[in-house]
């Protein structure tokens, strides 16, 4: 909720954590090519770490979570082009239920 997203906003306690969480998680995805498989469910769920970001106001980690994408996406043609441009544009038609 729009409520929700205030708190997480204005918590650095929270945006720390989730900071670790998603260090664990890029770490995770740099380390193990095995997720790279056409149509993976993690594509998913990176777009909703993505949109979490941006809703969180963590723009920094947001764009650098970008361009590490756009380096796995370069090196490995097994991600389709509609997967990138979801990556891309996960700022894109956030809507918040009241």
């Amino acid at each position: 909720t729009k409520e929700n997203i205030n708190i997480i906003k204005n918590d650095d306690v929270i945006k720390n954590n989730i900071r670790k969480s998603l260090l664990k998680m890029v770490w995770f995805y740099l380390n193990n090519d095995y997720w790279l498989t056409p149509h993976n469910h993690n594509y998913q769920r990176i777009t909703r770490i993505l949109r979490c970001l941006w809703l969180a106001d963590m723009r920094d980690d947001y764009y650098s979570l970008q361009l590490t994408l756009t380096r796995v996406f370069l090196m490995n043609e097994v991600i389709d082009t509609e997967t990138y441009a979801y990556w891309m544009g996960a700022d894109q038609e956030i809507i918040v239920k009241a």
